[in-house]
This record gives C-alpha cells, sequence and structure tokens, in this order.
C-alpha cells in the first residue's frame, strides 16, 4: 500500500505523522510526500533568522524529515503565501501555471508520478489551521475527483500550553497513535527552523488521552459531487459570458 501525504508545506505532514507511521508498522505502508511549496514566507526560529534562504532551509528540513519515513519526496515548486484567502491563493497558482488547467494538471500529474492507493491532505474548510495555503491545496486535491480513496486531516492543534488536539468537524474519527507519538516529536525535530526544542517536547510530553490523529475519510460521492458542483459553477459562468456578450452586442447595435 502506497500512501501520499499532499501538504502545502515543509512540516505539514505533523498533522498526520503518527498515524503515517501506525500504518507504516501495522500494514507495512510506503509512505510518499508532495509538497506545494517550499515554504520560502513562512516564520522562523530566532536562532535562523540570519539564513538567507529560508525555502532552501526548510526543503532541506523536509529532505530529512521524509527520510525518518524511508518515504520519497517531491516538490511542485509552487509560491508560498502569496494571499490570505483560499480563491485568492488558488488563483495565484493558476496565473503561474498558466490557468487553471494547467495547474489541475500539474498536480494530477504529480499524483500519477508517485502512483498512490491511498492520499491524505487538508480539508478544505479550515486546513487544520486556517492556513490560506492549506484550505487552497486541499480544495485544488479534491476539485480534481480522483478515483484514488482520499482521507482528510481533522486535528485541530493548540500550539503552546496547554496544548489540545480537537477534531476539526463534528464528523472526524479518532485514530490512537499511543504507540507510534514518538514519530511526531522526531519529525517535528526535524523542521529546527520552525520548531524549538521546547515546542518539540510539548508535544512528546502531551497525555495519553491527547495521543489522538483526528480523520474524515471521503466516501466516493462526496468527492464526485466537489467535481460536479465544479462543472455546475463553471457552466453558470460560461452562461454569464454568453449573456453579457449577446447585451454588450445588442447595446451597439
Amino acid at each position: 500500500m502506497r500512501i501520499l501525504w499532499i501538504g502545502a508545506h515543509p512540516d505539514d505532514e505533523l498533522f498526520v505523522a503518527p498515524w503515517l507511521a501506525r500504518l507504516r508498522t501495522t500494514a507495512g505502508a510506503k509512505i510518499a510526500f508532495l509538497i506545494a511549496t517550499r515554504g520560502e514566507l513562512g516564520v522562523c526560529s530566532p536562532t535562523l533568522r540570519s539564513e538567507l534562504d529560508l525555502g532552501s532551509v526548510r526543503e532541506a528540513e523536509m529532505k530529512d524529515a521524509a527520510a525518518s519515513f524511508d518515504a520519497e519526496l517531491q516538490f511542485l515548486g509552487w509560491r508560498d503565501g502569496i494571499a490570505r484567502q483560499p480563491e485568492d491563493v488558488l488563483r495565484g497558482w493558476a496565473s503561474d501555471a498558466g490557468g487553471r488547467k494547467a495547474l489541475r494538471k500539474q498536480l494530477r500529474d504529480a499524483v500519477e508520478g508517485l502512483s498512490p492507493d491511498w492520499i491524505v491532505t487538508f480539508d478544505r474548510r479550515h486546513g487544520c489551521t486556517w492556513h490560506a495555503d492549506h484550505r487552497a491545496l486541499g480544495a485544488l486535491v479534491q476539485s480534481l475527483a480522483l478515483s484514488i480513496p482520499v482521507t482528510l486531516a481533522e486535528s485541530r492543534i493548540t500550539f503552546s500550553s496547554p496544548l489540545h488536539i480537537q477534531p476539526g468537524v463534528r464528523e472526524a474519527e479518532p485514530v490512537d497513535c499511543r504507540d507510534t507519538w514518538d514519530d511526531l516529536a522526531r519529525d517535528m525535530a526535524s523542521h529546527r527552523s520552525q520548531f524549538d526544542p521546547e515546542t518539540v517536547e510539548l508535544f512528546r510530553n502531551v497525555p495519553q488521552e491527547q495521543r489522538i490523529v483526528w480523520l474524515l475519510h471521503l466516501p466516493a460521492w462526496r468527492r464526485w459531487r466537489y467535481l460536479r458542483d465544479n462543472v455546475a459553477g463553471a457552466a453558470t459562468r460560461v452562461k454569464s459570458f454568453v449573456r453579457d456578450s449577446v447585451r454588450a452586442r445588442a447595446a451597439r447595435a
């Protein structure tokens, strides 16, 4: 079984890291990471603020994290932090790619190249942290309406003491990850520009009852409904364009 995590930035895999480690241990799963950006506009640990190229730093950190999972790693090279709203992020990525169709093709080709049996990504509704890049990527993955099963990361985490891990939506399912929780701390420690040792220890020592990863497994009908909604929206926009064009011609006559 090949599982593909699709994240917006290096370190986003932390939301599912203990679960991925659990699947490696219990099911012999092979892991791959597909990361949209290099995280070049992210925040940085005070000890590394002298680094001139944060993107290169975070890319190297992601390689270390992937190695701890013995995972394949690929970057899409899209720009980080280009807007505050998911739709504006998608517009920016699409503009860089040469249009929405080209953007989806880039993502689809990358997914097909990694040949996953199962995809894990962000929920477009909240992206675990409300980050626009997370939500945009989740929406883009779902818009492909792939035949591959898709699971959404649903853990909402407070990154300060007292640490709480809560589900992002009511229908999320908890997965007990007590046996592989140390893999989360190890993953976070790989991203030293993002997490200081105190934060890593905070997660390492989280109470046993909090060592849960929240997930939502999307049924096929929900994946295809998203495609249907996209098609309906596109049809509406085409109708509006035709109507406005007819009106404009009539006004000039």
